[in-house]
């Protein structure tokens, strides 16, 4: 993995980049709705919500899948796994933006401010 970085996003042609914020989840019904409401409420303007399913069995995909209206997409990942490495890898490959920020960072540090800063987790889209 690349070396974790600190940024300061600016924005290139008037807009600010895109972040990816990846939510890998298993079994999460009790918290993913608070999660998905931090997260949806903050004032960055460019970003998108993946949320990455390693196969819960209680009711986490209907409780996200109750988001898409608000933009939060849905990936059931099939390959179960105890530590859940594929969910995150699945995850990464779905994303679109060049930045990608991991739950555990994202929540009530994203601003509109274009000078907000941000903890890149190591992945890079070229935007070529």
């Amino acid at each position: 993995m690349d070396e974790i970085k600190s940024i300061s996003l600016k924005a290139i042609n008037g807009q600010l980049p895109k972040v990816t914020i990846c939510v890998p989840v298993r079994n999460g019904a009790r918290t993913i709705q608070r999660t998905l409401d931090s997260l949806l409420n903050q004032d960055y303007p460019n970003f998108e919500i993946i949320v990455s399913d390693n196969c819960s069995d209680d009711d986490t995909a209907k409780i996200v899948q109750g988001y898409a209206e608000q933009g939060v997409k849905y990936h059931f990942n099939p390959k179960l796994e105890k530590w859940g490495e594929s969910n995150w890898n699945h995850i990464l490959t779905l994303a679109e933006g060049p930045f990608i920020a991991n739950t555990a960072l994202a929540s009530g540090y994203l601003s509109k401010n274009s000078t907000c800063r941000l903890t890149i987790v190591g992945v890079y889209k070229s935007s070529a």
